[in-house]
């Protein structure tokens, strides 16, 4: 990402760090950042609202816009930028680095949300990392990476009579 021009790493590390969707990351302007809390706020695909706290690196970035109704991604790059131009500079970044793998933006926000939940084994904070509305969006994000449930914990999980139930 170190070639990367100001708006692409944006967008990048918004997909990456934050696990945003790539369209959305497009759109975000700085009315949707707080900048002394460090977070950004926005309403996600499944119209849930995100909070979401920004690393140093793209704090950096998006400190430099200062238009409140303008994209970020447009204001570092000078000119509005669609999905379709954004695509095509990305493959040329991975080509640039050596990539050969066809991985898009998106799979950025799926590795994040895969290493979030490696960390915190928690699928609820998933949840919440990617603005999902039903728990099972969030399983299948995950689903090579979840760990099996055997049916003797299920088996097990019966008899305890002090387990609870998950709505």
């Amino acid at each position: 990402m170190q070639h990367a021009r100001p708006h692409m790493r944006c967008w990048l590390l918004l997909c990456s760090d934050l696990a945003i969707r790539s369209g959305t990351a497009i759109a975000l302007t700085p009315s949707c950042y707080d900048k002394d809390a460090g977070v950004l706020r926005f309403r996600s695909k499944y119209e849930s609202t995100v909070a979401l706290p920004v690393t140093a690196e793209l704090a950096a970035l998006l400190n430099k816009c200062d238009d409140p109704c303008r994209p970020f991604i447009a204001q570092l790059s000078g000119r509005r930028s669609t999905y379709g131009s954004l695509s095509v500079q990305f493959r040329k970044l991975r080509k640039l680095a050596g990539v050969t793998r066809q991985i898009t933006p998106h799979d950025l926000r799926r590795t994040t949300a895969r290493n979030v939940y490696q960390i915190t084994k928690d699928l609820r904070i998933v949840q919440a990392l990617l603005g999902h509305a039903d728990l099972a969006h969030t399983a299948w994000y995950l689903q090579d990476d979840m760990t099996p449930v055997l049916s003797s914990t299920l088996e097990l999980a019966k008899l305890n009579p002090t387990t609870e139930v998950i709505q």
